[in-house]
């Protein structure tokens, strides 16, 4: 039985557009792990290269696959389904040869009749579509339906719940790229409809049906020159509306994507640049009215690749890839409920992750694949969400062998299927593989430094007679730590933080670390000062300047007074990590096992001495630092502020010292000073 909680490739041109624990603090409903079969099935012929893979599902069980693969002269559409719990292994050809076919798309009713749309390559790019018969098991003959005097391009096909399709594509009006439309009700294509301007180009068309066949298209537009935005226009009720730009003023926005529920609500997700940064951005259509743009990322920070699923009624999923601040993409999440969009989660954290898909059902459930990027090598993961909860990420490809541009379909709620292209070492072939919800064991770690006990609820964790456990997954687990005499308890680290009762589920292998210091551990330690020195009363700390002993065990509850005495030219200023700081004195309590402390001194501000002097004599100073020759007329010192300088005037012989001027007076030889701003003094010698 099943258990519900209740509750890029980098993107290349218009085609494309350390490990997550996903832990619940505190009591929760169970959560079922999506357990993959062990080892995907090659579904394209061996061979010839083959490229990006789609899948759709039906919610009945059933997958459909679409690629393209070479022959060794065109590229062939060609198709897989999965149903009866397996794959087909003899994929079907769909396009005939002697001609290229290239970005394929299938779409899959509830009784398992498909409808694929791909672009074949001509004098004029057409847009075909081909019809699987689920009586017959066979493909039947392709038919055009793009307007062939004129290119085509970007097909995109949904099916709604009374078997009727919607083909969506581009088509050149000798003038301009539009976007068009082609509905398949009754057995028989209608004519094309038009649904974007006229006078702009529109590209990278997508489209979202739900049963009723109601449907959004969103799109890319652009004048021809630099800037783009987000195009979008709902049909419902048998009427077209207002197209609306969903986009900002930016006027560089691309890579729309759209999902819409059973209760219409419509989300559109996008990739806009705010200044030199790519934001993903959203807006929702609700009641026949858009709502503000939400940024779903951080505005510091590039995004990529949007993706968004329905998962209920009045919410989604996005996912999207990220750079994160030390430049590494990731891939991020975040799901939206009754028009509010919930945390940030990240599915990977220290390798670069690229390409994500999505895919959900209308039970909250959904499941997201991408693929990361290791030093050898590239794999595809996925993660299964339900309940608000991301499960521990999966590696779903063979680990020895590359793979990249995942898709993932949920034709049950509680099953999915993943495609993607994987390298065999002679082609890029494409692998599929299936999942399940179903409950899995995982085990719980707990490890211990210093000397105490941590037992668990319900039992099984006994440190120190045994610090392992397994529970099923969804078990809520409670740890608690009990102290030995003259030991203290300090907390948690790992799966738990804190120092209270450490409450988890089990969703995944986790590790816990319970800290207990003896008291008379409890100690002090100084970062080494540069430019001054601390000790300590009682005798243990002399730190810096040349000496070492920055770090001393007083013992628990000691009371310890620290004094910090700058170096010759410089000041203290301030304690970081000090209780009771009063200038250059520290007072404190041992509190902590570590008690981290920093003093931090400045240089003291010097000024320039100038001594402006006639020839026939030289002018030096005490102490050292000022000497003004016999022939050298300007001459200076930086000293440090209020230093006390005695300037000594020496004639040549047969010459005399007549006086000082500026900050000296008088004809002796010496003349005494105060550094505490720029002093300027004047000396003349006959």
């Amino acid at each position: 039985m099943h258990c519900l909680i209740q509750s890029v490739l980098p993107f290349m041109g218009r085609l494309f557009s350390s490990a997550l624990l996903a832990l619940a603090l505190g009591p929760t409903a169970c959560l079922a792990q999506w357990s993959w079969a062990t080892v995907p099935s090659n579904i394209s012929q061996i061979g010839n290269d083959a490229r990006i893979p789609r899948i759709s599902g039906n919610g009945s069980g059933v997958a459909a696959a679409i690629w393209s693969r070479s022959n060794g002269t065109n590229w062939i559409v060609q198709s897989s389904f999965f149903n009866n719990n397996a794959w087909q292994l003899k994929a079907s050809d769909l396009s005939p040869t002697g001609k290229d076919g290239s970005l394929p798309q299938i779409a899959i009713d509830s009784n398992g009749n498909a409808k694929a749309v791909w672009l074949e390559a001509g004098t004029a790019n057409i847009i075909k579509t081909a019809d699987f018969d689920k009586s017959t098991g066979l493909w039947k003959t392709p038919l055009t339906i793009s307007d062939p005097s004129q290119g085509a391009n970007y097909p995109q096909v949904v099916f709604d719940q009374s078997g009727n399709a919607l083909a969506v594509f581009t088509q050149y009006n000798g003038s301009f790229w539009v976007v068009q439309t082609r509905t398949f009700k009754n057995g028989v294509w209608l004519p094309a409809k038009t649904i974007s301007s006229k006078t702009l180009n529109a590209y990278d068309p997508q489209v979202a049906m739900a049963s009723n066949g109601t449907y959004t298209v969103v799109w890319m537009s652009n004048d021809g020159g630099l800037t783009s935005t987000i195009q979008a226009v709902q049909f419902r009720d048998g009427l077209f509306g207002t197209i609306t730009q969903l986009s900002g003023s930016s006027g560089n926005a691309k890579l729309p994507q759209i999902a819409i529920d059973e209760a219409l609500q419509t989300t559109a997700i996008w990739m806009e640049a705010t200044g030199q940064i790519y934001q993903i951005a959203s807006r929702q259509l609700t009641g026949g009215t858009w709502s503000d743009i939400n940024y779903l990322s951080p505005s510091t920070l590039n995004a990529n690749a949007p993706q968004i699923a329905s998962n209920g009624t009045n919410s989604a999923v996005a996912i999207w890839m990220q750079q994160n601040t030390d430049g590494i993409w990731v891939i991020r999440t975040r799901p939206l409920s009754s028009g509010s969009w919930g945390s940030l989660t990240d599915l990977t954290a220290t390798q670069n992750a690229y390409f994500p898909k999505i895919a959900a059902n209308s039970n909250g459930a959904a499941t997201a694949t991408w693929y990361l990027q290791t030093s050898t090598t590239t794999t595809i993961q996925g993660s299964y969400y339900q309940g608000g909860v991301w499960t521990t990420r999966q590696t779903l490809s063979n680990t020895n062998q590359n793979a990249s541009i995942p898709d993932v379909a949920m034709p049950t709620g509680t099953q999915a299927q993943a495609v993607w292209l994987q390298s065999n070492g002679s082609n890029q072939i494409v692998a599929a593989i299936e999942g399940d919800d179903a409950p899995n064991q995982y085990t719980l770690t707990v490890s211990r430094s210093g000397s105490g006990l941590v037992t668990s609820n319900p039992s099984g964790i006994s440190c120190g007679t045994g610090c392992k456990a397994s529970y099923t997954q969804g078990t809520s687990v409670s740890l608690s730590a009990s102290v030995d005499v003259g030991q203290n308890f300090i907390g948690w680290s790992g799966a738990c933080q804190g120092s209270g009762t450490c409450s988890l589920t089990m969703n995944g292998n986790l590790s816990v670390n319970a800290r207990f210091v003896s008291s008379s551990d409890y100690q002090i330690k100084m970062i080494r000062p540069p430019h001054g020195q601390i000790t300590s009363a009682p005798d243990g700390i002399v730190c810096g300047l040349g000496t070492f002993d920055c770090l001393k065990k007083f013992g628990k509850d000691a009371a310890i007074v620290l004094t910090a005495t700058p170096q010759e030219g410089y000041d203290f200023v301030r304690w970081t990590g000090c209780q009771t700081p009063e200038g250059p004195s520290c007072s404190l309590v041992l509190n902590q096992p570590t008690t981290t402390l920093k003093a931090l001194f400045r240089a003291k501000p010097k000024y320039l001495l100038k001594v402006t002097k006639t020839r026939y004599g030289s002018i030096s100073s005490t102490p050292k630092g000022l000497q003004c020759g016999n022939n050298i007329r300007t001459c200076g010192h930086a000293f440090v502020t209020g230093t006390e300088v005695i300037l000594t005037a020496t004639p040549q012989e047969g010459r005399t010292f007549s006086g000082w001027g500026g900050a000296c007076a008088g004809s002796d030889n010496t003349c005494q000073i105060k550094v505490v701003n720029l002093t300027k003094v004047d000396a003349t010698f006959k």
